[in-house]
């Protein structure tokens, strides 16, 4: 682009030469003369309009360029926030897995020669001192090892599985206090526990469940939000900047009922949030 602006100006200072050369060695005529200026004077002004155009679109150019860049910059930062994440919640997968497996271990590894009722008690008194688990972890266990007895002794055939991850559309602008932030577009919802319409995740079954969100501030803008629990406030998100848009993110391990209710609102009055699927809702259910 700058090449062209260059090769246009070189062609206005050779017209202005042939002008000043058409002067001073002179034409067959004065009118011929002044019809010959008038015609290089018009082309003239077509050079420089087109030089003028040429500037606009470079300029323009050079605008988008620095805009892709920080898009590409934000989204580096994203992936970065996004694979903390992710290293978490591996985390926490695994020390279920590695709870599941001792207690799996403890059940298939018992004595079949001991009697029954023996080997019952041993393997609870085991399964409380290495798990350390509190007393519904505890009674959950006894429950399902009460084989024999007049109580239920089946085990589900399946993990139940919940999830979802929304993204926000639009942007949502001039919010108020405790407004709920939108994400109206659903990337997952297993379970049909997120409801587009409001924001809000109703629990549809209990159990442990692990929430995330990121949200996405206008430039120059500060974005202050906070994960709600059944009406009350927990952590809070904070995304803002003096000169460019900035990024706020939170997890939350959460210990719900069915029905519980969880959503992000606006603690700050007359925010702005971007849209266009910066922004985002996530939660998984971790422990039935």
């Amino acid at each position: 682009m700058k090449d062209i602006v260059l090769r246009a100006k070189l062609k206005i200072m050779r017209l202005l030469f042939c002008v000043l050369v058409l002067y001073f060695t002179g034409a067959n005529s004065e009118n011929a003369r002044e019809t010959k200026f008038l015609e290089l004077k018009n082309k003239l002004n077509d050079l420089e309009k087109l030089t003028s155009i040429l500037s606009s679109k470079f300029k323009k150019t050079e605008i988008d360029l620095e805009e892709t860049k920080f898009k590409l910059r934000h989204s580096e930062n994203v992936i970065g926030a996004l694979k903390e994440e992710n290293l978490e919640m591996k985390a926490i997968l695994r020390a279920v897995n590695g709870k599941l497996k001792t207690v799996d271990n403890l059940v298939h590894g018992s004595n079949s020669e001991q009697p029954f009722s023996s080997t019952q008690d041993t393997l609870i008194k085991v399964s409380e001192e290495q798990l350390h688990l509190n007393n519904d972890g505890i009674e959950s266990i006894r429950k399902r090892l009460l084989i024999g007895t007049n109580e239920s002794t089946s085990v589900p055939s399946h993990i139940t599985r919940v999830g979802f991850t929304a993204v926000t559309t639009d942007h949502q602008m001039n919010m108020g206090m405790d407004q709920t932030v939108q994400f109206p577009k659903i990337i997952t919802n297993i379970g049909n526990g997120f409801d587009s319409l409001t924001g809000i995740f109703r629990a549809p079954v209990p159990g442990l469940y692990l929430f995330s969100a990121s949200i996405l501030s206008h430039a120059g803008n500060e974005v202050r939000c906070q994960i709600v629990h059944n009406g009350e406030g927990l952590v809070f998100i904070f995304a803002g900047d003096t000169a460019t848009f900035s990024t706020g993110a939170k997890s939350i391990v959460l210990d719900l009922v069915k029905n519980d209710e969880v959503w992000i609102k606006i603690v700050h009055s007359d925010d702005n949030i971007f849209g266009s699927s910066w922004s985002s809702f996530m939660g998984v259910l971790i422990i039935p």
